[in-house]
């Protein structure tokens, strides 16, 4: 009886715990000085300036990423450029909403696109600029950011 109990237990503990698709990273900037949140529950993420376990009031974007391919996740980050502290895209998401102040920050729902439509990163392969891939936890760069998953 209590060999039934406990496998039920860790049943009950395993269910819950996998079943919570909650999934935290901070990007810091590679001088330090800025960090950046994206929380992604399901198929809603959220990239938050500053460092944060849960969804502020303010300063975040909510995005629908059920488009983004798992293999093609990835953030393009500039840090401090045209009067902006970051400006940031995350491909094929679609804005659900902005609470960011768009004088400091910049979210584009789309990279440039080549003369054949292709989208490229060319933008954020600058000095202070970043390509992180969420679910690979990796940046290119190497040296350009670090990554904290919580």
């Amino acid at each position: 009886m209590k060999i039934r109990i406990l496998m039920f237990v860790l049943f009950l503990y395993f269910s819950i715990s996998c079943s919570n698709n909650k999934d935290i990273l901070f990007i810091e900037s590679p001088d330090k000085s800025s960090i950046i949140t994206v929380i992604t529950e399901s198929d809603i993420r959220y990239i938050i300036e500053g460092k944060h376990r849960k969804v502020p009031s303010s300063n975040y974007v909510k995005l629908d990423i059920s488009r983004v391919s798992p293999i093609g996740d990835q953030i393009g980050i500039c840090w401090e450029i045209e009067g902006y502290k970051w400006r940031l895209v995350n491909e094929q998401s679609v804005l659900i909403s902005s609470k960011l102040d768009s004088t400091l920050y910049d979210f584009k729902e789309k990279l440039e696109r080549t003369e054949i439509g292709a989208p490229s990163f060319k933008e954020y392969l600058h000095e202070r600029c970043v390509r992180v891939s969420v679910r690979e936890n990796r940046v290119d760069p190497e040296n350009g950011a670090n990554l904290i998953y919580y």
